[in-house]
């Protein structure tokens, strides 16, 4: 199995130019992704950053939501819940082709991530 570890940060509209980081799975097979780190930034009441994950093409995926300063990850208490009320996961499978994402929503400030993507063997 391979690790790959990918951290960075996600730009929203109050901070200048937007800016959104996507993986997306061509192992051929499927990956692991583990949340360590996912900070929903600083910006304007009520704002922050979405995370999804599945079939980005279309309406076939999950969205999760997490408002300026909320943060959440594996080992980390938070607060971030779905657009429903439920808890985020913090570990999914992506098989080849599926995606996750993290992008700000409309005036959010910016936003951090760390995730590892592990190749399933």
């Amino acid at each position: 199995m391979t690790t790959t570890v990918y951290n960075g940060r996600v730009i929203g509209s109050n901070n200048g130019s937007p800016s959104t980081f996507t993986y997306t799975n061509s192992t051929g097979g499927n990956v692991r992704v583990i949340i360590h780190w996912f900070y929903g930034g600083n910006g304007s009441s009520g704002q922050g950053m979405y995370m999804k994950w599945g079939d980005l093409s279309g309406s076939d995926h999950c969205t999760a939501r997490c408002a300026n300063d909320d943060v959440f990850g594996k080992h980390v208490g938070g607060n971030a819940d779905l657009t429903y009320g439920s808890n985020v996961p913090t570990e999914m499978i992506l098989s080849n082709g599926q995606s996750w994402k993290m992008e700000a929503m409309d005036s959010a400030g910016w936003g951090e991530y760390t995730i590892a993507v592990i190749t399933e063997a």
